[in-house]
């Protein structure tokens, strides 16, 4: 049996410890980060147009599918490990970076193809600059890992935070300078590099030994088997956009790429803050499967809590709330908007179930996953490109929850210590809050108010007034109301404690 070297695990304390104090650090870092991913997504599109989005989102498949392949997969293998020791982790290191090097001239080489593709010069170049970024992908990768390995997740979300704090800096400069697309290549730049200096920083390791290349072949197997179920999302996540560019411009692209990322990006981010901590935890609770059963309902109750009623208000008012947010240039974003939003509405839990799979080591089952949702979406956009960007859009939301999203749920529970029925009784008191929330909301729509603002602000709040008065009228509706309350009471005092400590009884 191979043995694990201390440097790559945890200090002593218990998952839950490691968990909630994880939480809490990156709970911060997202506070902190939160008016730099606003900037992004409210004041960049302001300094640019949407050619300027169009062109630079015709380049980001390929940058996706190229980190992507280079990862390998090894990243997650790491970290769901039991066991990793130093000339191992020596092996990988040197294998990413080579393989960094490697994709970082296949890209260079192809840029002219990707560009006669879209019949868009521009992007060649920005293809090319980019392909750069991909050698410090590979110098990056299993440090980063490793960082998770050892729950160092107060140390990952410095990065996250520092990181986009200094793109978006840069991006911004760069288009008051008149960079235009330029300027969102450079935001991803200075992420890129400012991550690759934090990892080294944190990590507490340097690949000083002979590298154990045999040693690598686990983890490359398990990682492969997840490269292959990420490739297929990851077709999924970017045949819209391959599309979209190739048959209709970069015109309709950057309105398309502005209404998917004002929709999804906020919850991809939240999925990454959840796959920080939990995947290594439920890693670890794989063995006892009632506490992993409960600790992963309690969550999927929390974010449905918190997000179902917001996502809904974003959709019904987004004919209001696109123009308000980002300019009267982004009016015909509204319409694709509001129909991710529909997409948008199982997200926060759907997207954490790629953590079972994970954490279970059902690598198998989530290849299989990944390869429906792939060919059924990259279907459901061709069906809707006639219709343009707002046709793709339309059938990708409705496809997704009339057939993936029922899929998924059938799929994640086939084995395991979660059942479908567990989450089935979970989501029915949600789903009916939801309704609620949609109808009234609809019937808001027909009332004057004295500004968008006052609009936008009334919608929001009656709609987790309405949803949340309606889940108190079920068991596990209040179930989850409560565990709210008890995770605000024990945990908010933590980010203040000296204001909570002079303000709280004797």
């Amino acid at each position: 049996m191979n043995e694990t070297d201390p440097i790559f695990e945890a200090r002593a304390g218990s998952m839950q410890a490691h968990a909630v104090n994880g939480a809490v650090a990156i709970g911060l870092a997202q506070v902190i980060k939160l008016p730099f991913q606003a900037a992004s997504l409210l004041v960049l599109p302001r300094l640019l147009t949407p050619v300027d989005y169009g062109v630079y989102a015709m380049v980001e498949p390929i940058i996706s599918a190229m980190a992507l392949f280079l990862n390998f997969g090894v990243g997650q293998a790491i970290i769901q490990s039991p066991a990793i020791n130093r000339k191992e982790a020596s092996g990988l290191f040197w294998v990413m970076t080579a393989a960094g090097v490697g994709g970082a001239v296949f890209m260079f080489a192809t840029a002219p193809i990707v560009a006669g593709l879209y019949h868009e010069p521009r992007a060649e170049a920005v293809i090319e600059v980019c392909s750069l970024l991909l050698v410090m992908g590979g110098l990056t990768n299993v440090q980063e890992a490793l960082l998770n390995r050892q729950m160092r997740f107060g140390w990952l979300a410095a990065i996250s935070a520092v990181g986009i704090a200094v793109g978006l800096l840069v991006g911004i400069v760069a288009a008051m300078m008149g960079a235009h697309y330029w300027a969102l290549a450079f935001d991803y730049a200075a992420t890129t590099l400012v991550t690759l200096i934090a990892v080294w920083l944190g990590v507490g390791w340097l690949p000083r030994e002979s590298p154990d290349f045999r040693g690598t072949v686990r983890f490359f197997k398990f990682g492969g088997a997840l490269m292959v179920s990420d490739a297929a999302a990851l077709v999924a996540r970017q045949a819209d956009a391959v599309l979209i560019g190739r048959f209709s411009g970069a015109q309709q692209l950057g309105l398309y790429d502005r209404g998917n990322k004002l929709a999804l990006i906020p919850l991809l981010r939240i999925n990454v803050v959840l796959q920080s901590v939990l995947v290594p935890v439920l890693s670890r609770l794989a063995e006892d499967g009632a506490r992993y059963r409960r600790a992963y309902l309690k969550m999927m109750r929390l974010l449905l809590l918190a997000f179902t009623p917001g996502i809904i208000a974003l959709g019904v008012t987004a004919t209001v709330l696109v123009p308000f947010l980002i300019g009267r240039q982004w009016e015909p974003a509204a319409p694709i908007f509001a129909w991710l939003c529909l997409a948008a509405v199982h997200r926060p839990v759907s997207m954490t179930m790629g953590f079972l799979f994970i954490s279970q080591g059902r690598a198998r089952a989530y290849m299989v996953w990944n390869a429906f949702s792939a060919i059924t979406t990259v279907l459901s956009f061709v069906a809707g490109l006639p219709w343009g960007a707002v046709g793709v859009a339309a059938a990708y939301a409705l496809s997704d929850v009339l057939l993936r999203l029922p899929f998924l749920w059938w799929c994640v529970t086939r084995k395991g210590p979660i059942s479908l029925m567990d989450l089935c009784r979970e989501a029915a008191p949600f789903a009916a809050a939801g309704l609620a929330c949609f109808g009234v909301l609809l019937g808001l729509q027909q009332m004057r108010f004295g500004s968008d603002l006052m609009f936008l602000a009334t919608c929001g709040t009656i709609a987790y007034a309405v949803a949340w008065g309606v889940l108190a009228g079920f068991a596990k509706g209040r179930q989850s109301l409560a565990e709210a309350v008890r995770l605000v009471r024990t945990e908010l005092p933590r980010f203040a404690p000296g204001f909570f400590s002079r303000t709280s009884p004797r």
